[in-house]
């Protein structure tokens, strides 16, 4: 099984996000603001809560990056030791 690239997870996540506001606006054209309202009220309050968490996110990897403590970057190891001069 092939895993997907980052755009496709990406792409999977941001859809439901979406369609959830989407489909609370058309719920508020046809039930009107009794069934639309607090619908539309939650699909911003995840959405909010998705930009929230990913602004963080990008912010705690580039004060780490700055700092020079990148993971993915150097040796697994540290390189041996070098013998003591006798």
């Amino acid at each position: 099984m092939v895993s997907p690239d980052r755009s496709e997870r990406h792409d999977a996540l941001a859809q439901p996000i979406a369609a959830l506001t989407l489909l609370a606006k058309l719920a508020g054209l046809v039930g009107g603001f009794m069934l639309g309202g607090p619908l539309v009220a939650l699909g911003y309050l995840v959405e909010y809560v998705a930009w929230t968490v990913g602004f963080g996110a990008a912010i705690l990897v580039a004060a780490d990056w700055q700092r020079g403590r990148r993971t993915s970057a150097g040796p697994a190891t540290p390189p041996p030791a070098e013998p003591a001069a006798v």
